[in-house]
């Protein structure tokens, strides 16, 4: 049996409230024949024994993605300085692994151990983290701020420990297959995850919430009429053999997550712990530089693949962040109310 199929298995039982919880169990799964990974679930307040094991991480794009490339470096650079004691990484697979909407639940649960996602792919989890795509500034720049202690708390009591975010500077944008000449999108249908669903729905359009290995297949069926997606990857995954059109400017920021699972997190012994805040620390201000230029290179495919811009104007920033907020306020009225305040909304 695969990875993949245990945890969307696990991740099922454990949502129908069928598991019992009344002993700890380990499951141990062989994984391409060679890995084994560890799953265990314990009653709460476990703590799992230090291991020298390699931290096992999965991500939400396969790994040789541009968008998981920032996180491989992270993993390269951890590994190299770990010595013979230090935490180490390992990279065990990517959406083939576990499916990328089920990849913060396997986390929490401890059947992986570090997930790198988009915090909009476990808002079932912490909604609030996706008020990072709002908030202003750098993440870097976000750890001394309030808003930095009001997420971390919101992760802890999903079983979760928020590592890192990078992407800040990288934008999303709304790809379309025909043109359009205001902000109203009725009667087309969009490709989304949860960060589009309220603005675009607010506009009139129908929303189809798609995995992003799935995207190619629906545009070249004709399921769609176009998709929100960030400045990165939309030639390299072929999707600019069907959209034509980028809508401008871009909205909020791309804010993927490096989650650990809480418990294994607080297992790990203290010097542990440090090594990896410190390589996360310093990774992010790095990636936020590299990744605004990177941004800069992908338009520039874009515009050689002949994706023509069309530009709505500074409303089009305004209403997306207000459908936002809102969006999330009704899912999180106190501590939503308490970081949009921070954000001097």
């Amino acid at each position: 049996m695969s990875l993949r199929s245990l945890v969307r298995g696990w991740v099922r039982v454990v949502m129908t409230g069928s598991l019992a919880l009344a002993a700890p169990f380990v499951l141990s799964v062989a994984l391409s024949g060679a890995v084994t990974v560890a799953l265990s679930i314990s009653l709460p307040g476990a703590v799992r024994a230090e291991t020298a094991s390699p931290l096992k991480a999965v991500t939400f794009l396969p790994p040789g993605s541009a968008f998981i490339a920032p996180f491989q470096d992270l993993v390269a650079g951890i590994n190299a300085s770990a010595g013979e004691t230090g935490p180490r990484i390992t990279v065990i697979g990517g959406p083939e692994a576990v499916p990328p909407f089920e990849l913060g639940r396997a986390v929490a649960l401890g059947a992986v151990e570090i997930g790198v996602l988009p915090v909009n792919y476990y808002r079932d989890l912490a909604v609030e983290a996706e008020a990072l795509q709002l908030l202003p500034g750098r993440y870097h720049e976000m750890r001394a701020t309030p808003a930095w202690e009001i997420l971390e708390e919101v992760h802890e009591k999903a079983g979760l420990k928020l590592l890192g975010v990078y992407g800040d500077t990288v934008p999303f944008f709304t790809y379309l297959v025909d043109p359009v000449e205001t902000l109203d999108f009725s009667g087309l249908r969009l490709r989304v995850t949860p960060v589009y669903d309220a603005f675009y729905e607010s506009l009139g359009a129908t929303t189809l919430t798609l995995p992003p290995g799935e995207l190619h297949a629906a545009l070249s069926a004709g399921a769609v009429d176009g998709f929100g997606w960030p400045a990165w990857d939309v030639t390299t995954f072929g999707w600019d053999a069907f959209v034509r059109h980028r809508v401008e400017p871009g909205f909020y920021k791309t804010a993927i997550a490096i989650v650990m699972n809480a418990r294994i997190w607080n297992g790990l012994a203290e010097a542990d712990r440090h090594a990896l805040e410190r390589a996360v620390q310093e990774f992010e201000p790095r990636a936020s530089e590299r990744m605004a230029e990177t941004t800069r290179k992908e338009l520039a495919k874009q515009d050689e693949a002949g994706i023509a811009t069309i530009d709505l104007g500074a409303d089009l920033v305004t209403r997306a962040e207000s459908a936002y907020w809102a969006d999330l306020a009704a899912r999180s009225p106190e501590t939503v109310a308490r970081l949009r305040a921070l954000a001097g909304e």
